[in-house]
């Protein structure tokens, strides 16, 4: 099922790109990674729990301006969080998702841009003598960052994301990151 919303996304994305590549000139595919910090915070949990994970990039730079972006990522280790005394253990499973950032040029190697789209990402918890649960949600997301041209095809980047932001939890934090245009 994660998969058939994976490829469904990917499939809308890539239409919705499509439709206006017709208007761009040379659009460039960029490839890249990033390390993040994601504090998962929720309602009535006297910790927070921040994921140290990692996510890869895809996107296609339309305009000088805007981009289209799908990224796929996962947790590195669990973290524990008490929950009325006891040790939860939980991982963050995976996240993946369908953005679009729009940028300007405050300078030749420095770009700030604003992203929005769309994430879904699942968690695992599990505790001392009982069963492990697996809890999946969506939401929009939206977030912030800067590209930092390091030569005509590198750039690394800084951003703050908020991925999930429902009733009761969100998951939200800053990442570095390195891409490659061809």
């Amino acid at each position: 099922m994660i998969y058939k919303n994976l490829m469904l996304t990917m499939g809308m994305s890539a239409l919705t790109l499509s439709s206006v590549l017709v208007q761009a000139d040379t659009p460039a595919v960029y490839l890249g990674g990033n390390l993040a910090a994601l504090k998962y915070t929720e309602a009535g949990l006297h910790d927070d729990a921040t994921f140290k994970s990692i996510f890869g990039r895809i996107g296609l730079q339309i305009t000088a301006n805007f981009s289209g972006e799908l990224r796929a990522g996962m947790g590195l280790r669990d973290e524990s969080v008490a929950v009325l005394g006891t040790d939860v253990d939980l991982e963050l499973d995976h996240f993946y998702g369908a953005y679009l950032r729009g940028s300007f040029q405050a300078s030749d190697e420095v770009s700030p841009y604003v992203i929005i789209g769309y994430t879904k990402g699942e968690l695992t918890g599990s505790a001392p003598g009982a069963e492990s649960a697996t809890v999946s949600e969506s939401d929009m997301s939206l977030g912030f960052g800067v590209d930092f041209l390091v030569d005509n095809s590198v750039t690394v980047n800084i951003e703050y994301m908020r991925y999930l932001d429902k009733d009761g939890f969100d998951v939200s934090g800053p990442s570095l990151g390195i891409s490659s245009s061809f």
